[in-house]
């Protein structure tokens, strides 16, 4: 759940500002979690239609479809990594 979640995020300590990669996003579930810590936010998944889903709701996240172990960003891009229930 959400409030199980934010628990665990918080732990993280995250600041406004920094940028966080969720892999395996689906349909952004976790993404008003990352916006209540004002992060900078960007999302891949597997599945196009997830994608496509989580775009709708979320047009100003930087989203794209990508397997976790090919991933497009450079080395050190992201303060924060989640990968909640993935695997």
């Amino acid at each position: 759940s959400l409030v199980v979640f934010g628990n665990v995020f918080r732990a993280l300590s995250p600041k406004a500002g920094e940028r966080v990669l969720d892999v395996g996003v689906g349909f952004g579930r976790m993404i008003p979690v990352y916006r209540h810590y004002q992060l900078s936010i960007e999302g891949v998944d597997i599945s196009r239609e997830m994608i496509e889903e989580a775009a709708k709701n979320y047009p100003e996240v930087g989203l794209q479809v990508s397997e976790a172990d090919q991933l497009s960003f450079a080395d050190q891009s992201f303060d924060l990594m989640v990968c909640w229930g993935t695997f």
